[in-house]
């Protein structure tokens, strides 16, 4: 009996002993992270651009009208098909003959000053005309009166040379010579001495002289600085002209601006009630094989938006385009980011229609891949977690170990790595509902 009972005892012990131990590896397999693992593998990675744009005519027609214009009413609105001669918008007529007004007193009064102008410009030529004819009468007095010197200084230089020349005369022909004749020959001689500086003074104070009034002809004789003012107010007058026929035009039209082509309203810049600017009032594309779409992308997309690029385009409703775009060209925006154009086919689609797009470059083939998820970072390192086998008092446990890894490429869903880190036998960790670390416990999600 005894026995019995101790046997009794011994297997509920043992049965206690299974469920403790089923129990227990229970509460640990939940308190172990649960990961899902990927092999690696040889892919290419894309690289994709989207976002939406708006349908745009290569062919545009800008419809201007008088700057500073109220638009009392606005006919047509984006995307209306319009053809020649529709009423695109009415302007007041209030301030259309105002403008009228101010623009014919501002000619008035360009008008007033070109003749003021002119008249300063006739008083300055005259005088300069006086100036001219005083310097040059001057330079002729003073040429002559420098010569009458010059001829009086001569005359006299041979008056005193002609009594020295008698002197010798005398002397050769054997008259005596009184006492005192010594005398006569040296005051003879002097005095033409004397004629001789009077006649080089003249001729150079005639030099001087004359040289002072060329130059005061010639410094009579320049171009007079007259004032611009008429040339600039005859320009002013012209502009002024061209801004009343264009008034003038839109008055006969009682303010009313028609479509100069037919097309499709792509673009306004001004609605009713506002005032128009020296801008485009509103643009009407024209139809042509090609139209385009324009969209800002963000700068680091750059390599990835290349002129040529093929792209997939989108309608709203869902539908992909049968034929393709293309990229036209890529540029640099002022407030950061790229603008990038795409030409679009315009047998699919219409001006002001809206259209997803996408441009997808790939890379090469990388033999070593994975999902974006099982790569993590640490002070820019890179590494992922290998799930591996061990044996312990639980049993054969896995646990995850770090691997180092260097990123060749990468996209918003997949890495590529250098090749010889990691084989094709490892099970990568790429998802996890726990954090783990090095050394962690796991075990894999049921697939």
């Amino acid at each position: 009996m005894n026995r019995k009972k101790a046997l009794q005892a011994l297997g509920i012990f043992f049965l206690v002993m299974c469920l403790l131990t089923v129990f227990s590896r229970s509460v640990d397999s939940f308190r172990v992270s649960q990961v899902t693992t990927s092999p690696i593998k040889k892919m290419v990675i894309d690289h994709s651009i989207i976002g939406t744009g708006n349908v745009e005519s290569t062919k545009q027609q800008a419809v201007f009208t008088v700057a500073q214009m109220k638009i009392t009413s606005m006919n047509v609105q984006e995307g209306d098909q319009v053809e020649a001669g529709d009423l695109l918008f009415q302007v007041d007529m209030k301030t259309l003959k105002k403008t009228r007004a101010s623009i014919e007193a501002e000619m008035e009064q360009a008008r007033l000053t070109q003749e003021d102008a002119r008249q300063q410009n006739q008083l300055a030529q005259e005088k300069q005309d006086s100036d001219l004819a005083h310097a040059q009468e001057s330079y002729d007095q003073a040429v002559a009166l420098a010569d009458l010197e010059v001829a009086q200084a001569q005359e006299d230089l041979d008056l005193a040379q002609e009594e020295l020349n008698e002197f010798y005369d005398a002397s050769a022909d054997g008259l005596s010579a009184e006492e005192g004749a010594g005398q006569d020959e040296q005051s003879l001689a002097e005095q033409v001495r004397e004629k001789e500086k009077a006649l080089e003074t003249a001729v150079a104070n005639r030099e001087q002289s004359v040289l002072a009034a060329r130059q005061a002809v010639e410094a009579a004789s320049l171009p007079a600085q007259t004032d611009s003012s008429a040339q600039i107010q005859e320009v002013i007058i012209r502009q002024k002209q061209a801004d009343l026929d264009e008034v003038d035009a839109l008055v006969n039209q009682e303010g009313k601006v028609l479509a100069p082509s037919s097309g499709t309203v792509s673009k306004i810049n001004v609605s009713a009630g506002g005032q128009t600017t020296e801008e485009a009032v509103l643009l009407i594309g024209q139809e042509s094989e090609n139209y385009q779409l324009t969209a800002s992308i963000d700068a680091s997309q750059e390599e990835y938006a290349q002129a040529g690029a093929e792209v997939e385009l989108t309608d709203q409703e869902g539908k992909k385009l049968k034929e393709k775009g293309t990229v036209k060209s890529v540029n640099h925006q002022k407030e950061g980011g790229l603008s990038v154009v795409i030409s679009v086919p315009s047998s699919q689609v219409e001006i002001g229609e809206s259209l997803d797009f996408q441009i997808t470059k790939e890379s090469q083939v990388y033999d070593c891949c994975l999902p974006l998820t099982a790569l993590y970072e640490n002070d820019s390192d890179y590494f992922v977690y290998v799930v591996e086998e061990e044996d312990s008092v639980l049993g054969n446990v896995q646990t995850v170990r770090q691997v180092p890894v260097e990123v060749e490429e990468k996209n918003e869903t997949t890495v590529a790595l250098k090749s010889g880190t990691l084989t094709n036998e490892q099970k990568i960790v790429v998802s996890t509902d726990k954090a783990i670390q090095g050394g962690s416990r796991v075990r894999l999600a049921k697939s």
